[in-house]
């Protein structure tokens, strides 16, 4: 069931304040790399700076309202204004907890690896960035300390209020539409593994409609051995624990992921659906959109740049 309605919004700006200094490298080698954040946001938003999605019945990609159809992204459900837990996702811990089952308190404590300097030597300096499944930041605000203009994506609104310095969109991916194009679309946060793959589409169709022309697409997937290398733990030189504790198969080829990070003072537990796609399977889900692989930016092949196809 495909989604076309428009999103009303409301206009809010942001603080210009860069916070949070570079913290340690190595987030990216916890679990065959961790992600930025994971989270699917899915449906429309079509304006510019902060939406405020207005509460309404989900409307899935299958099976209509409610449940995900297996996919990663599939909508919360919601009552009057509040929205709950989607279908195979979960979370616990202290603090706010989105949708998809990421807690807002977890991602603010979590350190940036590598990946700024990657996209950095990826793009032009001072290209303008779009950034797709921002959450609290944590990337928005490295890249904006070494020069680059940031609009920021989330469907969480407590994830946005972290964010500082930046333009600040708050509505889903998969259909967003601000007439505009950019630099470079950000695509991190293994957001192309979404479990459904109408949904999965859709967020590619986001990055190609907001690319302009010779510009390219950044993508993080998952390392090579993700689903299979499992349990498996790390832990952080910053004195917490980052664990994958199972992977389990849902149906239709996705997986059910359960982390968990424990803290001194807190623990907080996600759990998640991925799609796992071999190297030739993510060139091909590219190429259905008309994009290609420029070259992998990254040795473990984790980090991509993309570009259209002539």
């Amino acid at each position: 069931m495909s989604v076309n309605a428009t999103v009303p919004a409301t206009v809010q700006t942001t603080p210009h304040t860069l916070s949070q200094n570079r913290m340690r490298r190595g987030l990216r080698a916890v679990v065959g790399s961790l992600p930025v954040r994971i989270a699917i946001p899915h449906l429309v938003a079509s304006e510019l700076l902060v939406f405020r999605v207005p509460a309404r019945p989900p409307v899935t990609r299958s099976g209509g309202i409610g449940g995900d159809g297996n996919g990663r992204a599939g909508a919360a459900r919601s009552t009057g204004m509040e929205q709950t837990m989607r279908e195979g996702y979960a979370g616990t811990g202290p603090g706010a907890i989105t949708p998809d089952g990421c807690a807002v308190e977890l991602y603010a404590r979590l350190p940036v690896g590598d990946e700024p300097d990657v996209i950095a030597a990826a793009v032009p300096a001072g290209a303008r960035i779009l950034e797709l499944g921002c959450g609290v930041g944590r990337m928005t605000h490295a890249l904006l300390e070494r020069g680059f203009e940031v609009t920021a994506v989330d469907e969480s609104a407590e994830m946005l209020e972290r964010v500082r310095g930046a333009r600040t969109i708050c509505g889903p991916i998969e259909r967003l539409d601000l007439g505009e194009t950019f630099d470079v679309v950000l695509l991190a946060s293994f957001l192309v593994h979404a479990g459904d793959v109408e949904v999965r589409r859709g967020m590619l169709r986001t990055c190609v409609r907001h690319l302009a022309q010779g510009g390219c697409v950044l993508i993080q997937r998952e390392g090579a051995d993700y689903h299979s290398n499992v349990p498996r733990e790390r832990v952080d030189p910053a004195g917490f624990t980052v664990r994958i504790v199972s992977v389990e198969p849902v149906g239709d080829g996705v997986d059910s992921v359960h982390a968990e990070y424990v803290f001194p003072d807190a623990v907080w537990t996600q759990t998640f659906r991925s799609r796992p796609l071999t190297r030739e399977q993510f060139e091909e889900a590219l190429a259905q959109e008309g994009l290609r692989v420029d070259r992998y930016l990254t040795d473990d092949g984790i980090w991509v740049r993309a570009v259209p196809m002539p």
